[in-house]
C-alpha cells in the first residue's frame, strides 16, 4: 500500500513508533545506564527505560507511592510490574494481606526507587 493511501490513524501510528524510538535513543545517550551483558559488569545508573514504561507506569508513580488497583485506573493499561521490579524502577510491598508468595494484588503498594525517580 502507498504512504499515500494509508488511513491516518495508521500514518500516525508509525510516526509514534518513529518518536518513541528517537526519544529512548536520546535518553540512551545522556543518561549512565546499563544493559543485560554489559562487558563492564557496572550497574551503575538506572536500566534502560523506554518512554513506554514511562507512560504506562513511572508517570504515576512516584516516592509516595500508589497502588496497583489505582495505577491500573491512572494508565487505563496494564504496565510491566514484574520487569519494573526486576530493573529496580520501582518496589511493591503487600497490602493487609501481607502474603508476598502471591501475585500482585490490587492493593499492594507500589514506589518508585531512587533509580526509577532518577530515569
Amino acid at each position: 500500500m502507498l504512504a499515500g493511501t494509508m488511513p491516518l490513524p495508521t500514518l500516525l501510528s508509525q510516526v509514534l513508533v518513529a518518536f518513541t524510538i528517537e526519544l529512548d535513543n536520546e535518553f540512551e545517550r545522556r543518561l549512565p545506564h546499563w544493559i543485560t551483558g554489559s562487558k563492564s559488569g557496572s550497574r551503575q545508573g538506572p536500566w534502560l527505560v523506554s518512554m513506554v514504561m514511562w507512560w504506562n507506569c513511572m508517570r504515576f508513580v512516584g516516592a509516595e507511592g500508589v497502588t496497583v488497583g489505582e495505577l491500573l485506573k491512572l494508565a487505563h493499561t496494564d504496565t510491566n510490574l514484574k520487569g519494573m521490579v526486576r530493573w529496580g524502577y520501582v518496589e511493591l510491598s503487600p497490602g493487609p494481606a501481607g502474603d508476598r508468595a502471591k501475585a500482585p494484588i490490587r492493593d499492594w503498594a507500589i514506589r518508585a526507587t531512587q533509580k526509577g525517580r532518577r530515569a
